[in-house]
């Protein structure tokens, strides 16, 4: 299976105090990010960049973030995209849930920047303590898909 570290980070959070600081600590690791504030944005964003992870509010506006990113997905042909919720109202830990679109990481607000940055290494196959390649870097695409390697998440029914 291919590594998805090749693809940009997609954050979706209508609350811009939330993801500035979530897009300069990843982007500070050298991960290239953008951000949408909601539906309409976020689907122009995947149809213009190959996204490796797509990092989503819960909620966004009046749409439940999974049926958010289950319509993106939809329209995003560039293969597969690892997925990251966060919720205020969400449990304490990490929790696997299994969507339409696939698995998906259900994180409590706010999260550690030091416990975000591993799992987002740990999603892309970025390997620790090494600096996550920007788009021009070169790509190691021989690694297997990071959700299953190391990684024991809770597993929860929809």
């Amino acid at each position: 299976m291919e590594s998805l570290i090749s693809g940009v980070i997609l954050i979706i959070d209508p609350n811009p105090i939330n993801w500035t600081a979530t897009q300069r600590l990843l982007d500070c690791q050298g991960y290239d990010v953008c951000r949408a504030r909601d539906i309409n944005s976020a689907i122009g964003l995947a149809l213009r960049f190959k996204l490796g992870l797509i990092v989503c509010n819960d909620r966004v506006g009046d749409s439940p973030g999974p049926e958010l990113v289950h319509r993106i997905l939809q329209n995003h042909t560039h293969g597969r995209t690892a997925v990251m919720f966060t919720s205020k109202n969400q449990s304490a830990g990490v929790i696997l849930r299994c969507h339409g679109f696939g698995p998906a990481m259900h994180l409590k607000q706010p999260v550690d920047p030091a416990v975000l940055l591993e799992l987002v290494e740990r999603m892309l196959g970025v390997p620790h303590n090494v600096p996550a390649p920007r788009s021009n870097r070169p790509v190691d695409m021989s690694r297997d898909c990071p959700l299953s390697s190391g990684f024991q998440p809770t597993m929860v029914p929809n």
